[in-house]
């Protein structure tokens, strides 16, 4: 028993299969058992109906009559496909003619291929596909990775050497947009005094970059700077409240000369770097 019908639905299969199999017989049956009145009433069926329902005047046609009309409207139907195939052939050389991106390809290929268009992928398609696939690779791969603006722009400029574009090719794109963006909100925090939510919003966003770039550790030395700091100085700036002691707790002044001459270095607006 084979897996259509073993099924939960499979006495319902069967039964649909075999009253198809009654009604082709009585078809056969009426057609007085010929194979070709049968393809040729199946192909026109209208012309059966004109039979029954015309007495009057029936349309008389003979077997090879029939035979003839059957060869000729598969001629057509060929000609009608194999004009398609041509059409579709040809629209694919013009998809190919600009940079066009992998999912449309695929999807045109599809259609293809439903067409029942035999060699659907050209050799030349083939090794396009084949190029495209490995400089998609290698984007993925340093996309990973941390690299100068300058190489990401090569990259993608690398990128319109193919004419097929890739997920990774669009994702490049959007990635050296982002690092432009990057630079310039960094670049615009200048020579301070900085806020620390602007320098930690910068340092946060650059983990969303592939990018290598000089002012990401100029800003997070900065501010691991200014958070060393701050963990050291709640202990002498700010009140030690206990039940037998309000007092802050004492400094030595060489020690908060140093710390007041880091705070002047880091240029950082904050309540807690004064004191």
């Amino acid at each position: 028993m084979t897996p259509e019908t073993s099924g939960p639905n499979s006495g319902m299969l069967m039964s649909y299969n075999n009253r198809m199999e009654e009604k082709a017989l009585e078809f056969l049956h009426n057609m007085n058992y010929s194979f070709t009145k049968a393809k040729f009433y199946l192909l026109f069926p209208t012309l059966l109906k004109w039979n029954e329902y015309s007495s009057d005047t029936p349309l008389e046609i003979t077997e090879k009559e029939m035979e003839e009309k059957i060869a000729f409207f598969i001629t057509q139907m060929q000609e009608t496909k194999t004009s398609q195939q041509e059409k579709w052939k040809n629209e694919l050389q013009d998809l190919l003619s600009a940079r066009v991106p992998l999912l449309k390809l695929m999807s045109f290929l599809e259609q293809g291929k439903t067409m029942g268009v035999k060699n659907d992928i050209p050799d030349f398609l083939k090794e396009m596909l084949s190029k495209t696939a490995s400089f998609s690779k290698e984007i993925k791969q340093k996309l990973h990775q941390k690299l100068k603006l300058e190489s990401l722009e090569l990259l993608k400029k690398q990128c319109e050497e193919y004419k097929i574009i890739s997920n990774e090719m669009i994702e490049l794109e959007e990635a050296v947009e982002r690092c432009k963006k990057w630079i310039e909100s960094a670049s615009r925090l200048g020579e301070g005094p900085y806020l620390i939510k602007d320098l930690e919003a910068v340092t946060n966003d650059y983990k969303n970059v592939p990018l290598d770039h000089d002012l990401f550790r100029k800003y997070k030395k900065i501010l691991d700077g200014v958070k060393d700091l701050l963990d050291k100085m709640p202990s002498f700036t700010k009140p030690n409240k206990t039940r037998y002691n309000t007092a802050p707790d004492k400094l030595p002044v060489k020690t908060a000369l140093e710390y007041a001459e880091r705070i002047a270095s880091y240029h950082v607006e904050s309540e807690e770097v004064y004191f």
